[in-house]
């Protein structure tokens, strides 16, 4: 139920320059014989052919230019761009023609990379940059046009830019950084035409990209500014050479993140429905990439696409996901009725579904898979059932048909009550969903909430001619999510006996509070493991049950200590949805034979046991506890 939001914050800090800090190499200061040069003395020492075949004559011009370079800046921009682009050249110089050590070769990238960084500093305090087109290096230079690679946005859709190394993150951990050659970047992305208006989020969208200056042909000139992509591109090629490409994916994830008013809507999108009713749909981060399947987060109550940053932040670092899967958020008003919230739901994804691809082409765009924590979970399984008749009795006993209601509010609860299950949607993973309800629905803080929560205007509408024209509307009026999240609501009894799909998987990660100085080897049955102990199946994640979050519906379900506010940013709970992503990918491919039940995997912290469910599945039981050794009974192993 109630999961809040973190805040995410972003600030400029000064970057420590690592090259300035540490000195020239001895080998330097020898070969520059003991002194400082003066710049018509490096000048002559750069424009020596011999230099260009000796490295280490390379590596002492490269750093002297650089310390030179910072001399330059009280001078203005452009005497200061031209020297650390002088000793970039260098550094590129010895990175693509010299077999050097790899002390040596982490020096120079360091060179290179630090060089590079404050000649677009330097570019984009003085708005020599221009992100769509060139970078403009001074009245004596050739702009150098800037090269796209790996993109699928277009060039027009690259804005304002900062450099990762000068901002600092704070409410996202870890930071996801890859060390190597060039330089990480937050790009602010303009309106992009590849997606759709309805799709576009409300703010502004960051997205990284990693900046390499090229100097080709025998005069080593500097001929091309590029921008890579380094979600889809690791690697950069100099002159012959494949080097591993730097990248920082968490610092622009956490711009974009910062930039958003989910932090306020949340709480006010579950108390004014109306004020998160413009901004509710799926978004896209990203413009959507064909051949990659659609993973759509669906946050829970009173919460907000912020509560997903920490697993995106890791789901998108792992380069094997990012081959396979795109990534995209859902928002809406968490205080309207959840079937009403799903009913949006269904719609959207159907219509996003037709207007990506209406010719149907990219068979990926039928294999979606739904994440929803808490009641998103609820939202995630009814677009996967079908409603037929079993939903209306939430509403009246007496027949739909018969019940006197204008055209329009008839239409909103056919829409709602009578629908078909979306075919595309293939799996659903479940995060410490109330399929029982909680008990945290009927307490004294639950109904306060429920009755400080105003629906929105069409649905406040249409609740007044339900309460005058129904005369069996439950409670006499249309209720709140919180109402419909009690244990004994009849729409989540529907919803939980409501038959499903054998084209769709579930999967339950659910969490529990680990009770004190308990091992949880001695709750696992020894005649039968793949049930737990009454204590487990008592326990709770502070606001679900293990006992309502339990459905048998599942392929696999993951036990988790965690709080209920916090389990969807348990790096065991992001373990597991990899897991289960990576299944998703294999089963298209290959469907997996079922068998008897057996040990299926053993290793730490972790026990699987597979039991056969339908001839073409497996089901299996994960018990995950992070600090708690555990003991399979018989093995004598933790």
């Amino acid at each position: 139920m109630w999961t809040g939001c973190a805040s995410v914050t972003v600030k400029r800090v000064a970057a420590v320059d690592p090259v300035v800090v540490r000195g020239l190499a001895p080998t330097s200061w020898d070969t520059l014989g003991k002194r400082w040069p003066t710049e018509e003395e490096l000048q002559d020492l750069l424009d020596d052919p011999a230099t260009q075949a000796d490295p280490q004559k390379l590596l002492a011009s490269a750093e002297a230019a650089y310390h030179t370079a910072h001399s330059a800046r009280r001078n203005g921009a452009d005497p200061a761009i031209r020297w650390f682009l002088l000793s970039a050249r260098q550094a590129f110089t010895l990175l693509s023609e010299f077999d050097l050590s790899e002390e040596e070769s982490r020096r120079t990238q360091t060179l290179y990379n630090s060089a590079v960084a404050h000649c677009l500093r330097l570019a984009l305090l003085s708005e020599k940059i221009d992100s769509q087109r060139q970078l403009n290096l001074g009245p004596l230079q050739e702009p150098l046009p800037i090269r796209f690679v790996g993109f699928t946005r277009d060039a027009d859709e690259f804005g304002r830019i900062e450099l990762c190394e000068d901002l600092q993150i704070q409410g996202i951990d870890p930071v996801h950084k890859v060390e190597g050659l060039g330089v990480p970047l937050v790009v602010h992305a303009l309106s992009s035409k590849r997606i759709p208006a309805e799709q576009r989020p409300a703010y502004e969208i960051s997205f990284p990209v990693t900046a390499t200056i090229h100097f080709d042909g025998p005069c080593h000139l500097p001929t091309r500014l590029e921008f890579t992509n380094p979600l889809s591109i690791d690697q950069t090629q100099f002159e012959g050479r494949r080097l591993q490409l730097a990248s920082d994916l968490t610092t622009p994830l956490a711009q974009t993140v910062s930039q958003t008013e989910f932090d306020r809507l949340a709480y006010l999108g579950f108390l004014r429905g109306q004020a998160a009713k413009e901004r509710s749909g799926v978004k896209m981060l990203d413009p959507y990439h064909p051949g990659k399947i659609p993973v759509v987060f669906v946050h829970g109550l009173a919460s907000s696409p912020i509560t997903w940053a920490p697993m995106f932040n890791d789901l998108l670092s792992d380069p094997e996901l990012r081959k396979r899967f795109q990534y995209w958020v859902h928002f809406y008003p968490t205080g309207d009725p959840f079937p009403t919230s799903a009913a949006d739901f269904r719609e959207t994804l159907a219509k996003l579904r037709h207007d990506l691809d209406p010719e149907g082409k990219d068979p990926a765009l039928d294999h979606w898979v739904l994440l929803g924590h808490s009641m998103g979970g609820l939202i995630c399984k009814m677009v996967t059932v079908e409603g037929g008749d079993a939903f209306w009795p939430i509403v009246s006993r007496i027949p739909f048909d018969e019940v006197e209601l204008s055209p329009k509010v008839r239409k909103e609860l056919r829409r709602t009550f009578y629908f078909d299950r979306l075919p595309f949607v293939k799996r659903v993973v479940f995060i410490a969903t109330p399929h029982h309800g909680s008990q945290l629905s009927p307490s004294p803080l639950g109904r306060l909430a429920a009755k400080l929560v105003r629906l929105r205007d069409d649905l406040t509408e249409a609740s007044k001619e339900m309460v005058r024209n129904i005369p069996d509307l439950p409670g006499g009026h249309v209720p709140t999510s919180v109402e419909l999240l009690a244990p004994d609501s009849l729409a989540l009894k529907i919803l939980a006996n409501r038959e499903v799909s054998n084209e769709v998987q579930y999967h339950s990660i659910v969490g529990v509070i680990p009770a004190p100085e308990k091992s949880l080897s001695r709750y696992l049955l020894p005649m039968r493991p793949f049930h737990l102990h009454a204590w487990v199946k008592e326990s709770t994640d502070g606001v679900v049950t293990y006992q309502s979050a339990h459905i048998e519906q599942v392929q696999s379900e993951s036990i988790v200590a965690a709080e209920h506010m916090t389990i969807q940013k348990n790096p065991e709970t992001t373990k597991e949805v990899r897991r289960i992503l990576m299944e998703h990918w294999a089963a298209l491919e290959s469907q997996v034979p079922g068998a008897a039940a057996r040990i299926i995997d053993y290793h730490d912290r972790c026990i699987k046991i597979a039991m056969p469910v339908q001839p073409s599945q497996e089901k299996k039981h994960l018990i995950r506890f992070e600090d708690r050794p555990l003991e399979f009974p018989g093995t004598g192993r933790q």
